[in-house]
């Protein structure tokens, strides 16, 4: 759905609701857009923290996690 199409049909919607609804709405709507998280260069400053020999284990951990087990069911 292209943008001025889904901004009308929610400028549509918006006004068919009652004002204490469309405060909800707009509530709603600055939940969903304010940023969360921090940036990933926040991180940059661990990098190298874990040991080669960890990293390795947590790699092996992780592939026997993908094997699927078409019996476990």
């Amino acid at each position: 759905m292209d943008q001025p199409t889904l901004k009308s049909q929610l400028l549509e919607t918006l006004e068919q609701i009652p004002a204490d609804k469309q405060e909800k709405a707009l509530e709603l709507l600055r939940e969903l857009a304010r940023p969360r998280g921090k940036p990933a260069r926040s991180l940059l400053k661990f990098t190298g923290r874990i040991a080669a020999d960890d990293l390795a284990q947590m790699e092996k951990a992780i592939e026997e996690m993908e094997v699927v087990d078409p019996d476990g069911w």
